[in-house]
């Protein structure tokens, strides 16, 4: 009977446009195979691949709710959610924070900060400001990005505890590098106007940047391009925005541009990118993504390249291989090999950029001939295989749009 269910979940989940490969029906039906030698995880994911693909929370619903009962924590999170939204449970705060409390208990940060919104709000329990705060420092200790974007507002503005600009400016950085929209923003505002960290308009201009591309509120994205335009107007440059590529040559020039034309015609932000060349090197003894950051903002090519391998192979931070490939990008723009060769690689993968062979070639090429010494001769040899694959395929250099 249970197989009769497998197959009718399959061929829902590989109808119109729910799998996208064969490698997802792969892990899909690995995931039900795990499902019967009483793997709870694999009953929680069936259940969010579900819900994810086909957005039918009531087909999702009976395998949430067994990993649930059996003791998963987050799939226990996911039913209190359910209980408090009212969305396919009917709406019962008292239940939602039972299974919020379960999932904490098992030291679950989600659930934790869940259970703290609980006593905040005085939902399914009487409102109590300072469990609120030390269930929102239980979770931000575990690393729950939500919790500690809230506990950094809570010291930035004295809420419930005594104000301190310091620990908010380390609760921002730490939701922000987990990419957290609003702690962006936070993060910006603390750089730009030196709260708890000293003035530094360049790591302003970098988080207000990655802000605009998370999702914030309406009056955080007007005061996060009123604060952009007053940097520019004090001299600061915007390195990159939304994608946008490194400049064709080094040295002075003008970019006026925008992600969208939308944002082209809201914003009309004048982006200048100044010469690096008389940027400070990389330090050897650099131990950081911070470290990384610092240099590749004045243009250091090697720390920019650096950054680009931490994002990608998640080193210090979240992976992101759209961050990854940007950094690439401009260290690949000042003739950087080894970012030239990843770089080709993304293209030739899909990491963090829509795949092109075209684009694959051209920087594959450029790494091959670059004498700078950061590629070894191993990696210029895999580059020439790729290039013949590339070029067997149809793809060419001279198509690549720049």
């Amino acid at each position: 009977m249970k197989r009769l269910i497998v197959f009718f979940l399959v061929v829902c989940l590989l109808s119109d446009s729910y799998a996208q490969s064969r490698r997802e029906m792969d892990d899909f039906v690995k995931l039900i195979d795990d499902t019967d030698v009483g793997n709870v995880g694999a009953q929680y994911r069936v259940g969010i691949d579900i819900m994810n693909r086909s957005r039918d929370t009531l087909q999702a619903l009976p395998w949430i709710s067994s990993a649930a009962e059996r003791g998963y924590a987050r799939a226990q999170v996911h039913i209190g959610e359910f209980y408090q939204k009212g969305t396919i449970l009917p709406q019962d705060f008292a239940k939602a924070l039972d299974w919020y409390l379960k999932a904490a208990e098992q030291g679950d940060g989600l659930g934790m900060y869940h259970l703290a919104l609980c006593y905040y709000n005085g939902e399914g329990v009487e409102r109590d400001l300072a469990k609120a705060i030390e269930l929102c420092r239980s979770a931000a200790e575990k690393g729950e990005p939500a919790a500690q974007y809230e506990l950094g507002a809570c010291y930035d503005y004295g809420y419930g505890v005594e104000r301190d600009l310091n620990q908010a400016f380390t609760w921002y950085s730490r939701a922000a590098e987990k990419n957290h929209g609003e702690a962006k923003f936070s993060l910006a505002r603390s750089y730009q106007f030196g709260y708890g960290v000293d003035a530094d308009g360049n790591m302003a201009m970098y988080w207000y940047e990655r802000a605009m591309r998370s999702t914030l509120p309406r009056e955080k994205q007007i005061q996060t391009v009123t604060n952009i335009n007053r940097l520019i107007d004090e001299g600061y440059s915007m390195l990159m925005f939304g994608g946008l590529a490194a400049p064709r040559t080094t040295g002075d020039a003008t970019i006026t541009s925008a992600k969208t034309a939308s944002q082209k015609r809201t914003l009309k932000l004048t982006l200048n990118f100044k010469s690096s060349k008389a940027a400070t090197p990389a330090s050897p003894q650099m131990q950081n993504v911070n470290d990384y950051l610092k240099a590749a903002l004045q243009g250091d090519k090697e720390a920019q390249y650096l950054l680009g391998f931490s994002y990608f192979n998640g080193r210090g931070v979240d992976s992101d291989h759209n961050e990854a490939t940007e950094w690439y990008l401009r260290a690949a723009m000042q003739g950087h090999a080894m970012a030239q060769y990843r770089l080709a690689n993304c293209y030739r993968n899909g990491h963090g950029v829509v795949r092109n062979g075209n684009m694959a070639m051209y920087w594959f090429e450029k790494a091959t001939k670059n004498s700078d010494k950061t590629l070894s001769k191993n990696e210029k040899k895999q580059a020439k295989t790729y290039i013949k694959q590339l070029k067997s395929r149809g793809f060419s250099a001279s198509k690549a749009n720049l």
